[in-house]
């Protein structure tokens, strides 16, 4: 499930309890880091980080974990948690500001705390770049300690991201500037080429994203909110295309080589959502540093 679609709310506010969080995702309440990590490695029980959160006036409303085949590895796996308080959450706002909680128990990343947004008109779910500093910890001495002490800089950081979707909105621009960043946020998740490059015979096996068609779509107006070149409206076309996918890509298979021409004829196919969590995460972040350059 996309990042933007776990989002769950009911009324003004939903906080989740501590057991539909365990149902959504087992791997908070892991309680010992991976066998195959040394000493050196500190465990923070993402419980403990839930707790903090709370303590701190921040609650949880969504919850997800990566998607795993190896059964015995779930407990360990990425996990991306966000909170929402309800003191920043204005009824009449087109944002809802969350924190985002994101770690892992397998030593295969660091503990990251994410401003990230919720876009109320379509439930986009937005996540701030490292623009906004690096607020990461590794799983070292006294990482507890630091990240209770970066949480109670939180409420400025979202007051900050605000600020910049402010800017975002005052940005216009030019039909040929929405193109090339459309074709820069593509080139986040696909391949791109021109669509006369099929019958060169040069590109290889691959799906592609192409300037023609692919780049144009996801600027796309989906809703009536959408409409307009400022650079918030174009990112958040962007963002929904690259993580929802349904933009038209074209793909190459050498099976379909002609015999006799030795033409290949590309297949078309939409594109499919993104499910894998670390992929959601780090195109999101991308993107939003993309824009973010893009207005300063």
């Amino acid at each position: 499930m996309p990042l933007d679609h776990t989002y769950m709310q009911t009324d003004r506010f939903n906080i989740l309890s501590k057991e539909q969080l365990l149902q959504a995702c087992p791997a908070i309440f892991q309680k010992s880091k991976h066998h195959d990590l040394s000493d050196r490695y500190e465990h923070l029980d993402s419980e403990t980080a839930v707790d903090i959160m709370i303590d701190n006036g921040f609650f949880p409303m969504y919850a997800k974990e990566q998607k795993t085949r190896d059964a015995s590895q779930r407990p360990f796996s990425r996990h991306l948690v966000g909170f929402g308080n309800p003191d920043l959450i204005d009824d009449n706002a087109e944002n809802i500001p969350l924190m985002s909680f994101y770690n892992a128990h397998n030593g295969k990343g660091s503990f990251q705390l994410i401003p990230s947004l919720n876009r109320k008109v379509c439930n986009n779910g937005l996540m701030v770049g490292e623009s906004f500093g690096k607020q990461r910890f590794l799983h070292r001495q006294n990482v507890k300690n630091a990240f209770e002490d970066i949480i109670t800089n939180a409420v400025d950081m979202l007051k900050s991201v605000a600020e910049n979707v402010e800017h975002m909105k005052e940005t216009n621009l030019s039909n040929d500037d929405c193109l090339e960043f459309a074709y820069n946020a593509a080139s986040l998740r696909w391949e791109i080429c021109d669509e006369s490059e099929f019958k060169t015979g040069d590109l290889s096996d691959n799906v592609y994203a192409t300037l023609q068609t692919t780049v144009p779509e996801m600027l796309k107006e989906r809703r009536s909110a959408d409409k307009g070149n400022d650079l918030w409206r174009v990112f958040n076309k962007t963002q929904e295309s690259l993580i929802r996918g349904g933009v038209p890509l074209q793909g190459l298979n050498n099976e379909n080589c002609c015999a006799v021409c030795n033409h290949v004829t590309p297949i078309k196919r939409n594109a499919r959502p993104i499910n894998a969590l670390d992929k959601q995460v780090k195109i999101n972040r991308n993107l939003w540093d993309m824009a973010y350059e893009a207005c300063v």
